[in-house]
């Protein structure tokens, strides 16, 4: 049985996916040191927390499907399980609502339990966090998303769910009130030390610092460049209308930019994509209010929570693309090239077993008729 079972509930962009990552990948090593990582596609647990959520995936309207709670209480029971500890990681659960976070604290009994919240500033965000959202297929610039997150009443708010993950004090206190101050802490991003954030992930897991390490081959998920964001939007704007959400993921989220987002950032050919003077101060104006909820909650913080929000990014205004260079445009091909026919080749042989199987039904009915 369980004895300690330890909740990274993100943030989102705060290094998540390169600890999954890490997690996933040595799941022996972390087993015979004592920590249990129950397999995940994909290396976060994020079918577990859109199941617990009722969340859709997808294109609600067109082939977007609820996860089935079965993909949660799989996950439970794997974990009840596990002989010593267990960690369980998914940006996803930073959007639970306070029942669902209790339903979560239950289902794990007696069990010691220690929640562990990754951050980045909100402003260290927006740029990635506009990225991802346009591998949903949203068709607004980065401009018009940012007058609707900020301006709400004002201009149409294309991404309702972001603030549902980053009114990080209002999250956070959730958290507290469920779980205890006690039982959760924050680890702040230190880009200028990227293995802080490993360090202090291994500190609060009780494991030995050098278990926690990325090498090259750890996936990226890095922010794209202006290029490379430009282009993803321009394929949304074109992506039919009658496709469905199937079509999409396979081609361009978990295709094209998936191979993108996991190349070494190409700095010789590619510019960042700048955040207006306003909205940075808008965030800012959030980062203060959540940094003294934070600090007001008495948990623990590993790290400096100001200092990482005085921290700069990019700013001015982003000019129109007119050309994208030829190795993006190459890589992107290739991306949608290789991950689609791997997905494609068994979809293709689904759908033949199954043409098969109602061939053989219907022969049997004929027979008996």
């Amino acid at each position: 049985m369980v004895r300690k079972v330890f909740i990274h509930p993100g943030f989102h962009k705060t290094g998540t996916t390169g600890l999954q990552t890490i997690f996933t990948e040595s799941r022996t090593i972390f087993k015979d040191n004592g920590i249990f990582y129950p397999y995940a596609r994909g290396g976060g647990h994020h079918r577990p927390a859109w199941a617990l959520h009722e969340r859709i995936w997808g294109w609600k309207d067109k082939g977007g499907k609820k996860t089935p709670i079965s993909e949660w209480n799989h996950l439970v029971t794997q974990v009840k399980k596990a002989k010593d500890s267990a960690l369980i990681s998914s940006e996803f659960f930073s959007e639970l609502t306070i029942e669902e976070i209790d339903t979560m604290k239950n289902a794990f009994g007696k069990a010691e339990k220690t929640v562990i919240f990754t951050w980045r500033p909100l402003h260290k965000l927006l740029s990635s966090s506009y990225q991802q959202y346009l591998k949903y297929g949203i068709k607004a610039d980065y401009e018009q998303w940012l007058l609707g997150i900020f301006k709400e009443s004002e201009y149409k708010n294309y991404t309702p769910s972001f603030w549902e993950r980053h009114h990080h004090g209002e999250v956070i206190s959730k958290w507290v009130e469920v779980f205890g101050a006690e039982n959760v802490k924050v680890i702040v991003a230190d880009e200028k030390n990227p293995n802080f954030l490993y360090d202090s992930f291994a500190d609060v897991l009780g494991i030995d610092r050098i278990l926690v390490r990325a090498d090259k081959n750890t996936k990226k998920n890095r922010s794209l460049t202006f290029e490379e964001t430009a282009l993803l939007l321009e394929v949304n704007k074109r992506f039919p209308k009658e496709r469905a959400w199937a079509d999409y993921e396979m081609f361009v989220r978990e295709g094209a930019f998936s191979r993108l987002a996991n190349r070494d950032y190409p700095g010789d050919i590619g510019t960042k994509l700048l955040t207006p003077e306003w909205a940075l101060d808008a965030a800012f104006a959030e980062n203060e209010k959540s940094i003294h909820q934070i600090r007001g909650l008495g948990i623990q913080v590993l790290g400096d929570l100001e200092r990482a929000s005085s921290e700069a990014i990019p700013v001015g205004d982003n000019q129109p693309v007119t050309s994208i260079p030829l190795s993006v445009a190459a890589e992107a091909i290739l991306g949608s090239s290789s991950r689609s026919v791997k997905r494609m080749a068994g979809s293709v042989l689904l759908k033949e077993l199954r043409r098969r199987a109602r061939f053989k039904v219907l022969r049997i009915k004929r027979k008996i008729i």
